[in-house]
């Protein structure tokens, strides 16, 4: 059998004499080698099965209800077991249960208490129209309709009204202008007054005295009635 395989090899693989017989002897330790980790693994595998068994048959056991087991060693289990729920109730009890606190609220500041920085809060304000806006408030003595804010260059009805959801309108005169005690300059200060305008009125209060009440300006045939609402708010007879 043996001359058999060295001849095999030597005309098939074209080894020579020493190097079938080393073949020879190699090739069983290769084959050895190749099976030796399925052997482990077999090994192995059996072992824990039987680890595995002894498990089952421990857990089995532990859960197994022992009937001979002495009433009293029962009770006591149930008692350390009623102990140590009560004991993990009180605890769930003490511990504090966090809530989440509500956005605080902004106090409400109404448009005539507001300034050329707060009026920037207002989506499409700048600093530029907020100066403005507060400018002409000032200048006119304050708004006592909430229309008077579209008299503003630049400003859009849009903007206008945002200015009014976050800053409510409420009618407030500031300032009021002493008809009766003014000259024509300072009486054309005012926005709702031009120069000319307030050179007639000087001029018929030279001639005819005092104004009484806003019936007065009506005497003069320039002025309506729509103009005289108009500045009545802001003048003092």
């Amino acid at each position: 059998m043996l001359h058999f395989l060295l001849r095999f090899l030597r005309r098939y693989f074209g080894f020579s004499r020493r190097e079938s017989r080393g073949f020879l002897l190699v090739f069983p330790m290769l084959v050895l080698l190749y099976l030796v980790p399925g052997i482990f693994e077999l090994a192995s595998e059996k072992k824990r099965s039987l680890a595995y068994e002894r498990y089952l048959q421990a857990a089995e056991k532990a859960l197994k209800f022992d009937p001979q087991a002495p009433r009293n060693e029962i009770r006591q289990d149930s008692v350390k077991q009623e102990k140590k729920s009560g004991s993990t109730q009180e605890n769930e009890k003490t511990v504090p249960r966090l809530q989440r606190s509500s956005t605080p609220l902004l106090n409400t500041v109404f448009f005539h208490e507001t300034d050329s920085v707060l009026l920037q809060m207002v989506a499409g304000i700048g600093p530029v129209l907020s100066g403005r806006i507060i400018k002409f408030r000032e200048l006119v003595g304050g708004f006592h309709q909430p229309e008077q804010i579209l008299e503003v260059y630049g400003l859009s009805a849009e903007v206008a009204e945002r200015v009014y959801t976050m800053f409510p309108f409420k009618a407030e005169i500031t300032k009021k202008v002493r008809i009766n005690e003014v000259d024509a300059k300072q009486l054309s200060e005012h926005p709702y007054i031009s120069a000319a305008e307030a050179k007639v009125i000087i001029a018929y209060r030279n001639q005819h005295g005092p104004f009484q009440n806003a019936g007065d300006l009506l005497k003069i045939k320039i002025f309506n009635e729509n103009w005289v609402k108009r500045i009545e708010p802001y003048v003092m007879w």
